[in-house]
């Protein structure tokens, strides 16, 4: 039985690391466009602390989802050359073979509980303040080609080209509530700071302005333009506490003390949704086995896809009760366990019926 049991963790922890390694390549490419104009703007120093950053706040989530590829992978390749027909037909029991997976993954949940709750929040201080000051320095690295920009309050940002400091096919969204938004498209424009360092002004060229004034779209107006100056406030400069994600663990719980009110179930519900996704990989070791054995094709192909699959749903429902814990319609407590739990029980109900 020992012997099963250490053969299948080798497995697994043979399988992690290659994982670990895509996704979290998935989570790097998503900032590549940033990254590269980091480069030329800040060089490499300011790179490498950005890579550190991204990373550490990838880690919550890469590991807990290589862990569910990982497993997947595993239990398919098994199911697959009938081996767990031979180890049922020895008159043991499939949870026994991942006696010692399930500890390791506990271990990692363990390491994730402390590691989401006093680095990764840090990290992404530290991420966002390193940007913001890239901005002040350089601000056009804040767009990125034929990406939305969201980070500025009340606008949409779309650049089809960025070309050093030259923007080319810029189009522009601001927001107005419920009403239509104001779009401006300009063919190209430039992004310098102002003297306060708190804005950039948009000068944009070749373009045109469209606005909506009355809602039943009678009173539409256009106009162009050769020349045009648009300055917006830059992210973050207001000065203020850290955001919730950026809390630790420790201040979370000095606002709860401190706070009254609906604030607290924002407060409460990250606390819970933390330690929550600390457990992923155990939970996700539960929901993985059952469906590596019943799935009897390639191990790691299936694992893949099966893992995300799994994780969109489970990141879907712990938004979905995320929202009902902030607005005070559920127990932060029960709200951000449920998606585990339900993907726990799910699990449980599937190695009995496989």
């Amino acid at each position: 039985m020992k012997v099963l049991s250490f053969y299948v963790v080798r497995e697994f922890l043979f399988a992690l690391p290659p994982s670990f390694l895509i996704f979290n390549f998935i989570f790097f490419v998503g900032r590549l466009p940033q990254l590269i104009n980091v480069v030329i703007d800040g060089g490499g120093g300011v790179l490498f602390r950005l890579l550190t950053h991204i990373f550490t706040l990838s880690l919550p989530y890469s590991l807990p989802i290589a862990v569910l590829a990982a497993i997947l992978a595993v239990t398919g390749r098994l199911s697959d050359n009938n081996e767990f027909l031979a180890v049922r037909a020895s008159g043991i029991r499939v949870w026994h073979l991942f006696t010692l997976v399930f500890l390791v993954s506990f271990f990692a949940s363990l390491f994730l509980l402390y590691f989401g709750n006093n680095v990764s929040p840090l990290a992404k201080y530290r991420l966002e303040t390193t940007i913001h000051r890239l901005a002040e320095k350089g601000p056009y690295v804040l767009f990125e080609e034929r990406v939305f920009v969201k980070e500025f309050t009340g606008y949409r940002f779309f650049v089809e080209q960025v070309k050093g400091e030259e923007l080319r096919g810029v189009h522009i969204w601001q927001l107005r509530g419920e009403k239509f938004p104001v779009t401006i498209s300009a063919r190209r424009g430039r992004v310098v700071s102002d003297a306060s360092g708190e804005r950039i002004i948009l000068l944009l060229f070749d373009g045109v302005k469209e606005e909506v004034v009355a809602a039943d779209l009678r009173d539409y107006r256009r106009s162009r333009f050769k020349e045009y100056h648009l300055s917006v406030l830059l992210p973050q400069t207001i000065e203020r506490g850290r955001r919730l994600r950026e809390m630790t663990l420790q201040e979370l719980r000095d606002e709860v003390g401190v706070l009254k009110g609906r604030k607290v179930y924002a407060l409460l519900t990250e606390i819970n949704r933390r330690a929550a996704l600390a457990f992923t990989p155990l939970i996700f070791v539960v929901i993985g086995v059952p469906l590596g054995i019943i799935v009897k094709k390639e191990g790691r192909s299936v694992g893949f896809g099966l893992s995300v699959l799994v994780v969109i749903i489970y990141y879907i429902m712990m938004m979905f009760f995320g929202a009902l814990s902030e607005g005070g319609m559920l127990p932060p407590a029960i709200a951000m366990w449920l998606p585990g739990g339900v993907l726990a029980a799910a699990g449980t109900f599937l190695i009995k019926g496989s």
